[in-house]
């Protein structure tokens, strides 16, 4: 067997959900659940949210020996995915629709969408934008963060989302709502395509990355965040569903490279799972750079 990024052989294997190093009393519940799913009622939606997953993610994550690149063995078929994140994802966060929509300086202060649009201008004239997508899109703050950053209202704002709650939102925001999943079929081309946590997700890796190539203009740029898997993670008990794919550095970058898109620059932020295992929480002064944090981000421009 062998990666399908970089050709290499394949030879660490580790059954999803269970890569720790001991069994903490949460981690053995939430294992159990799904053996209890056809039990638990709707409406104890924290349960049912858990049980419903991991009945979905389970089997192997095979993993490259070189790139380190990791991949789930038997993904849920693509009909249950989008069941999945429609039905036990966003139905379960109208509290997050109905918090952004209450405050119009959401955006400003969303740590997140800062510190992203931050490693973004660093490298990007926004000069160069007129039709900006977000994939996976929620609230949208990295778009309207950046349409802020650039003073320029006459970015074109679109967005790729399932939340069906988030429609008046995006329509007040001046945001286009494109589609529910990508791929997606359309005549548009962006300049700037912003992805965050979402790329963990794709099912078919080879497919997604070509269609974004597709869709971007030539020289126009992509932002990837997935989570950093390349130090502690398959030595520690994290929890790594609702994921399909898992990324290092390497492996996003050689991923990419594949697709013409050439690294522009790709680090580390946020803090390290040993300090989350430890018990250090994520404050809004800590997703910034960090030597092994738990996250990936990178900005990369199509070459060709």
């Amino acid at each position: 067997m062998r990666c399908n990024i970089c050709g290499s052989e394949i030879t660490l294997r580790k059954k999803y959900r269970k890569h720790v190093s001991g069994l903490s009393i949460k981690t053995f519940i939430k294992q159990l659940l799904p053996y209890f799913d056809f039990v638990i009622p709707h409406f104890i939606t924290t349960l049912k949210r858990h049980s419903s997953r991991h009945s979905l993610f389970s089997g192997c994550i095979n993993i490259c020996s070189t790139c380190g690149h990791g991949q789930m063995e038997n993904p849920p078929k693509e009909d249950d995915l989008q069941k999945y994140y429609q039905d036990e994802y966003w139905s379960q966060r109208a509290t997050a629709v109905e918090k952004a929509a209450n405050n119009d300086a959401s955006h400003i202060a969303n740590p997140r969408a800062m510190h992203q649009i931050a490693c973004v201008m660093e490298e990007m004239h926004c000069d160069s934008i007129v039709n900006m997508l977000e994939i996976g899109a929620g609230a949208a703050y990295a778009s309207l963060f950046l349409r802020d950053k650039c003073q320029n209202s006459a970015i074109h704002l679109h967005a790729c989302e399932p939340g069906q709650q988030w429609e008046d939102y995006y329509q007040r925001k001046g945001i286009k709502r494109v589609a529910n999943y990508f791929p997606f079929e359309t005549n548009e081309r962006f300049d700037y395509v912003h992805t965050s946590h979402w790329l963990e997700h794709a099912r078919n890796l080879d497919e997604t990355l070509s269609k974004l190539n597709a869709i971007i203009t030539p020289s126009g740029y992509l932002f990837i965040e997935v989570p950093n898997t390349e130090h502690f993670y398959w030595d520690l008990p994290v929890g790594d569903t609702p994921h399909i794919q898992f990324f290092t550095r390497k492996s996003l970058v050689k991923a990419l490279e594949n697709y013409k898109f050439e690294c522009v620059n790709v680090g580390e932020y946020g803090i390290t799972y040993l300090d989350k295992q430890n018990g250090v929480s994520v404050t809004a002064d800590r997703y910034g750079a960090c030597e092994k944090g738990f996250w990936i981000r990178g900005l990369f421009k199509k070459t060709a």
